[in-house]
């Protein structure tokens, strides 16, 4: 109910006067806002990037390498490519 009274009580977007911006003084004009690009961003945000790629993208990386060659205990690894996926798919017991 208040609020219904307090927009009642505010003047209509007709009536109400719209005054000009300020005047700037004669021969003088308006400073706007200079972006900084000295590159303190890219300071800022190396630390998380390269934690980001020590810990998370490497790993995973490694991981998939890993899955596309089967390890045998005696005579190394070999190349299977997606057949350790196909297996794993079409087994019962996944």
């Amino acid at each position: 109910m208040d609020d219904e009274i307090a927009v009642r009580a505010r003047p209509s977007t007709s009536a109400r006067s719209f005054e000009s911006p300020p005047a700037v003084a004669p021969g003088r004009k308006r400073r706007r806002r200079a972006v900084r690009r000295d590159g303190y961003g890219a300071v800022f945000i190396s630390p998380f990037v390269l934690a980001l790629t020590l810990f998370m993208l490497v790993p995973i990386g490694y991981a998939v390498y890993q899955s596309l060659y089967t390890t045998k205990l005696i005579g190394g690894t070999s190349y299977s490519g997606l057949a350790n996926y196909h297996e794993v798919l079409t087994s019962a017991q996944f």
